[in-house]
C-alpha cells in the first residue's frame, strides 16, 4: 500500500520547502521535532500524549534544497519502515507539492497516515499563511 497526494499551495517552492525542514514548523498532534536535513542525518517527530510518548525516527537519504526530500519513516520501533518522498514544483507564483509515502505493511498504519498527511498539509498551508 502507497499514499500518492499532492497539494497546490500559494506560496514558491523555497518558502513550502523551508517550512517543511524547519523545527519550528510544529502541526498538531505532533510536540516536538529534531531534524538534522542532511544525507544520513535524521528526523524524529514526537506526539506526547497521557498515556506515553509516540516517535517517529527517520534518515534522510535525498535533500535538493527547494526541489525534493525523501526518508524513510518508522513509529516506535515498529519493523514497519516505509519511505516518504517528496518534490516541490514550481507553478507560477506558487507550487505543487507531490508526495509518496510506502510500502505500508499495515492497512490500519495506511489508513492512519492517509489522514495523517491531510492533517500535515492544512496546517502547513495555515502556517505559511501566517507567516505572509
Amino acid at each position: 500500500m502507497k499514499i500518492e497526494t499532492e497539494r497546490t499551495f500559494e506560496f514558491p517552492a523555497e518558502s513550502v520547502y523551508g517550512a517543511w525542514v524547519a523545527d519550528e514548523t510544529l502541526i498538531a498532534p505532533v510536540t516536538r521535532i529534531e531534524k538534522d536535513v542532511r544525507v544520513g542525518g535524521h528526523y524524529r517527530l514526537y506526539v506526547e500524549m497521557e498515556q506515553g510518548t509516540a516517535v517517529m525516527e527517520a534518515e534522510y537519504t535525498v535533500i535538493e534544497p527547494g526541489r525534493k526530500l525523501a526518508y524513510s519513516w518508522e513509529w516506535n520501533g515498529d519493523g514497519e519502515v516505509t519511505l516518504v518522498t517528496v518534490q516541490f514544483v514550481p507553478q507560477g507564483a506558487g507550487c505543487l507539492v507531490q508526495l509518496t509515502h510506502g510500502a505500508f505493511l499495515k492497512e490500519d498504519s495506511y489508513e492512519r497516515h492517509v489522514s495523517g498527511w491531510e492533517n500535515y498539509f492544512d496546517g502547513l498551508a495555515e502556517r505559511l499563511r501566517k507567516k505572509e
